[in-house]
């Protein structure tokens, strides 16, 4: 059959109609075709995949899951599970990121959870409850890693961490006395940027962390750790405030957004991208507004993210891209060809693998997590 809606499906920029087979446009999951969602995928074509991924494995009495973190080659999530009653009661989880099945993470019998993890997935960061393993006696959120899932190891310090690189042998950290802090596994070194205090994440390659200046609290910089330099961005004159919420594997691009005073009761919200020292502000499209960043791809070309939807006044994940600007992630997937419910609703996107194709959104309390694949 022909349709319109082929013209999507199979990644052709032009043209009235293209042509497919009839079950590619029957409204069904036709699994013994070959598709993957429905009339999408197999012979169907589509450039995206979309997927409802169910948890197993988790005991009846698991209120709640929380993901905190997508690993870069998008195997494996990171996070916590949440129990009705009982003590512990919060602790460490790791997900497969393909069928949902639920790990959990040996915790010395105490609360805790995962923050972080390594782009492979063999290092996971995260807290417990335990000031001093294995008998844990006192102690609150005390940074943790399991490499393997093997038994915790407790990290040389009692901060919580704010990020780790792609590795796993770099941590960043808000230190005792509020400076931002990075310690490397393999050397055992810890450094200081006393510019800084509140740290909020670190580059793939451990070598740059964001972080607040200490001189105020509305503005973020750069710490190049190699060289000890603290560079602040060149926001805009006109911005009360600027804010740096991820970077790419080397440090090079970052995302943020600024905020400008207009006055005591009207904020305008400008995100950016900074690519070779310089901030670009990106264009917001009608319909979208208080737009943030949330994550960057490796290398820097896309990111995920969430802006508000003044119609339906939830929370909505975008993409942006230079091909496409910014962009709802729900029509991003309408235009690869996807046939999703209008009201299929897709929350703040946090989670984006390294190479910025798979995509990860969270759902409440035991609901299954979306799954989302970009094929080009």
């Amino acid at each position: 059959m022909c349709t319109a809606a082929a013209i999507a499906k199979l990644g052709f920029t032009s043209g009235a109609k293209s042509c497919m087979p009839a079950h590619c446009d029957n409204d069904q999951v036709d699994t013994d075709e070959g598709e993957t969602s429905q009339d999408c995928g197999g012979e169907c074509g589509c450039r995206a995949t979309y997927e409802e991924v169910a948890f197993t494995g988790l005991p009846s009495d698991v209120e709640t899951v929380d993901l905190s973190s997508l690993s870069g080659n998008a195997t494996v999530l990171v996070g916590s599970v949440r129990y009705s009653s009982g003590s512990p009661n919060t602790v460490p989880i790791f997900v497969s990121a393909t069928s949902g099945a639920v790990t959990f993470l040996p915790n010395h019998g105490v609360d805790g959870y995962a923050q972080f993890v390594s782009d492979d997935g063999s290092i996971i960061a995260g807290t417990l409850n335990c000031a001093a393993p294995p008998d844990c006696t006192g102690g609150s959120q005390i940074p943790f890693r399991w490499v393997d899932g093997a038994t915790p190891i407790k990290y040389p310090f009692n901060n919580t961490l704010s990020g780790m690189s792609a590795s796993g042998n770099v941590v960043v950290f808000t230190s005792d006395d509020v400076y931002a802090s990075r310690w490397v596994l393999s050397t055992g070194d810890t450094t200081s940027a006393t510019e800084l205090n509140w740290v909020h994440g670190v580059s793939g390659d451990g070598r740059v962390a964001y972080s607040t200046l200490a001189i105020d609290d509305n503005r973020d910089a750069l710490w190049f750790s190699q060289t000890g330099e603290v560079v602040t961005p060149p926001y805009p004159a006109a911005w009360g405030a600027g804010f740096v919420y991820s970077v790419d594997a080397d440090g090079s691009v970052f995302v943020g957004f600024g905020i400008e005073w207009l006055d005591e009761t009207t904020v305008v919200r400008y995100p950016y991208i900074s690519r070779d020292g310089a901030i670009e502000v990106l264009d917001v499209p009608e319909g979208m507004q208080t737009v943030i960043p949330r994550k960057l791809s490796a290398d820097g070309s896309r990111f995920v993210g969430e802006h508000l939807n003044p119609d339906s006044t939830l929370i909505e994940a975008l993409l942006w891209d230079d091909a496409g600007g910014l962009r709802s992630l729900y029509d991003e997937l309408m235009a690869r060809g996807l046939e999703l419910p209008i009201d299929t609703e897709l929350p703040r996107a946090e989670m984006l693998s390294s190479n910025g194709r798979v995509i990860v959104l969270e759902a409440a309390n035991l609901a299954p997590f979306t799954r989302i694949e970009l094929l080009d």
